[in-house]
């Protein structure tokens, strides 16, 4: 579901349209900050489990993401796809004698560098705030132009020390990310429905739980080797009995929550605890099972 909550944060609104094209220059972001150039397409707000948050996917792309995230690293967002693209590919310009400059942007690892072959300072910052829709940078981040300059036989690339202050007045205020992260929509996730049911309990709470006693139902946590062999339940249906395989190397017999169980999540892929619907009880007792180094092939 998406929703527009209302936001008081300065110049976002311009991003929080869905289906809107922008790129997104960004300043050290990505792998050995090879990263720089980013086509998006804006998803505007979505509700999720943190509440909603504003996010954008690539082109053609289904996969979400948090578009703040991003922004917080410090970029330029241009609109559009194409606009942007002379900043990256060569902004070409001819003149009289034949002679062309071209205009790109790299990045390396500790921060952003344009690259400048002939346009200057003045050309760049002109085009950037022509295409620019907002801008997160600050002093804090690292920007230099690198101009081409002659040397001896060749040229040489020469940092202009004035060009990140230039660049920063001439773009104006950054967004104002701040409370942007406190959450606009409030969700209540959908209640999980019990791993056993009324039947299933009534079973439980008339079973006994002894050394002859044979376990009822298996539990599982699909991340990991956690194991949970169930007896009995006490009557306030939140107590189990059960032999209990953690994945510690051991086998261990006692209480266990019901409803911590049930909210338990895996490590990776939060999955919750299933019950193992192809389990019909075993053929060993209580005491054979604690004679063994784990659950593990109980069935």
């Amino acid at each position: 579901m998406t929703t527009t909550p209302k936001t008081t944060t300065t110049g976002l609104e311009a991003l929080e349209k869905p289906k809107q094209k922008f790129t997104l220059l960004v300043v050290g972001g990505g792998m050995m900050g090879c990263d720089v150039r980013k086509t998006i397409v804006s998803r505007g707000w979505t509700e999720t489990s943190r509440g909603s948050q504003l996010h954008y996917s690539a082109p053609r792309a289904r996969k979400l993401r948090d578009l703040i995230s991003v922004l917080r690293h410090g970029c330029i967002v241009l609109r559009g796809h194409e606009e942007s693209r002379p900043v990256f590919e060569g902004h070409i310009t001819d003149d009289s004698n034949g002679r062309y400059s071209v205009t790109t942007m790299i990045l390396d690892g500790t921060g952003g560098r344009f690259v400048d072959a002939g346009g200057g300072a003045d050309a760049l910052i002109a085009y950037l705030k022509e295409h620019m829709v907002a801008h997160t940078l600050t002093e804090a981040n690292s920007i230099t132009l690198l101009e081409a300059k002659k040397s001896g036989g060749g040229d040489r690339a020469v940092a202009d020390p004035d060009f990140k202050e230039k660049l920063i007045d001439a773009l104006g205020p950054p967004l104002d990310l701040s409370g942007v992260d406190a959450p606009t929509v409030q969700t209540v996730a959908p209640q999980r429905k019990s791993i056993f049911t009324d039947a299933m309990k009534r079973k439980l709470k008339a079973a006994n739980s002894n050394e002859s006693a044979k376990p009822i139902f298996k539990l599982f946590m699909p991340e990991g080797s956690a194991t949970w062999l169930v007896y009995s339940m006490e009557e306030d249906g939140d107590t189990l009995w059960v032999v209990a395989d953690l994945g510690m190397g051991c086998v261990e017999y006692g209480t266990a929550s019901l409803t911590e169980i049930e909210s338990l999540r895996g490590q990776h892929f939060k999955l919750p605890v299933e019950r193992d619907l192809h389990f019909s009880g075993c053929r060993q007792t209580m005491t054979e099972i604690l004679s063994r180094d784990s659950l593990q092939g109980v069935s």
